[in-house]
Order: structure tokens, then C-alpha cells, then sequence
């Protein structure tokens, strides 16, 4: 845009296609030239009251690098790595009805969810990258059958360090979070609805821990994981519903 050099306020206004997705928007303002151009003579220019009119669609955000409801593939993808079993019953203890496998008993979200019950059982979806800088969320539902019982979701990482989120035998009414290698019970009371867990990874800082928006723990010694863990029982395990994993990068 080019306008005569004089002591006056302009407007300018900048339309852009509709098919814009991001730009910068750049003002600049050129000195009359002196001598064929070679030097430009100052000049002082005040800009003020920059504004967007309008605004098209938003940018388009990348899909989750997990999503994991449990609806239509069951459990492929997740490994068995330790069958279920409850020793209280005179069932096997690698009967199926102990193993993690997915029921449609009031999910979070959708259709169907899994199911842990009994002692032990626990599955592992491993990736082929170490992930960081993302946000896991999981959603879990505890319905205790002994007051101090345990399951967790856990992050694993380099030297089988973990960030888990869940309940622990160590106590019957509150939360915990397992960090590193120690329990922390956290403020939020235990009981049977659902709950959001989160956890926030960030290369060189660490992993945060949150349960519905309440940081419960952090840890700065795991800043990156290759495995997602469902299970982690503490002998003496709950039943336990997990549902909507998502990793979002």
C-alpha cells in the first residue's frame, strides 16, 4: 500500500483468502530516498489500534497419537502380561473371568470398557518411541470388594520408573499416586463414580499428576515413557473400570 508522505492519520485494512490458515502480518514504513536510493532519510511512523475484524475457522489440531475406548477393536494392541486371578475363589488362577477384558457395565463414554477384578491381572500397550512433551488422560472407576485394595494406570518409562494413578492398599478413602517408586495418597476421597486422571509429560522437567484437576504428584526423574500400564495390582486388588485413553502431543 503506498500513500503520500504527509502529517495524517490513514487506515489500512488487510484481507486475506478465506482458505488462510495462519500468517503474520507485517507493517513497514520506507523514508523518502536520498542520493539514487543509497541512503534513506529517517522517518517516525506511530501505529496504534490494531485489531481483528474477523476471524476464519481455527486451525485444525492433530489427531490424539492414542485414542483407546474400547469399543470396536477390544484389546488388540495391549498385551497380557499378567492373567487374573483371585485366590479367595476356587477358580484357576489364569481363569478367563479374572483376566482384563472389556464388558459394557456403565462405561464413561460409548459403549463398552474394561474390566479388572479379582487379585493381579494387568495389561500393557508398549509403544516403539519413547513419548514426551504430551498429555495422557484416562478415565478409571473404582468399585473396592476389600477397603485396601489397589489398581493403577501408569506411565512406565526408562529403568521401569513409573507415574501411576489410581488407589493403593495403603489407603481405603483417598487416591494415590505411585511416583517412581513411592506412594503418595492423595486429597481426593475414594469412591465408586468416575474420575479423570491426567498426566502432563514434559521432556526435561518431569511428569505432573492430576486427578480431576488436582495435582496429586509429580516427578522429575521421568520425563518420557514407552508403555502404558492398566492393572498394577497391590495384593488384595478392587474391581476396576478403565475407559477413554487418550495421548495428545
Amino acid at each position: 500500500y503506498k500513500t503520500s508522505r504527509t502529517f495524517r492519520e490513514r487506515r489500512l485494512r488487510f484481507f486475506t483468502p478465506h482458505d488462510t490458515i495462519r500468517g503474520v502480518l507485517s507493517l513497514s514504513w520506507q523514508g523518502r530516498p536520498v542520493n539514487s536510493g543509497v541512503v534513506m532519510q529517517p522517518s517516525m511512523v506511530w501505529v496504534d489500534e490494531l485489531q481483528l475484524v474477523e476471524a476464519g475457522p481455527a486451525y485444525p489440531a492433530e489427531p490424539p497419537y492414542l485414542s483407546e475406548n474400547f469399543e470396536g477393536n477390544g484389546l488388540n494392541g495391549w498385551l497380557l502380561t499378567e492373567p487374573g486371578a483371585d485366590w479367595s475363589a476356587s477358580a484357576p488362577d489364569d481363569a478367563d473371568v479374572y483376566n482384563p477384558h472389556v464388558v459394557a457395565n456403565q462405561p464413561h463414554g460409548g459403549k463398552k470398557c474394561l474390566k479388572m477384578a479379582g487379585n493381579w491381572g494387568m495389561l500393557d500397550r508398549p509403544f516403539a518411541e519413547s513419548i514426551t512433551d504430551c498429555v495422557v488422560t484416562a478415565w478409571f472407576r473404582d468399585v473396592p470388594t476389600r477397603k485396601k485394595s489397589g489398581r493403577m494406570i501408569m506411565l512406565v518409562g526408562k529403568g521401569n520408573r513409573r507415574a501411576g494413578i489410581g488407589t493403593h492398599k495403603e489407603s481405603s478413602s483417598h487416591f494415590a499416586a505411585f511416583l517412581g517408586h513411592k506412594v503418595k495418597i492423595s486429597g481426593v476421597p475414594r469412591d465408586s463414580e468416575w474420575h479423570e486422571a491426567k498426566w502432563e509429560v514434559i521432556e526435561g522437567k518431569g511428569v505432573k499428576c492430576y486427578i480431576d484437576g488436582n495435582l496429586v504428584g509429580e516427578i522429575d526423574s521421568l520425563d518420557a515413557f514407552h508403555s502404558i500400564r492398566l492393572g498394577q495390582g497391590f495384593w488384595g486388588a478392587s474391581t476396576f473400570y478403565i475407559d477413554d485413553i487418550q495421548i495428545d502431543r
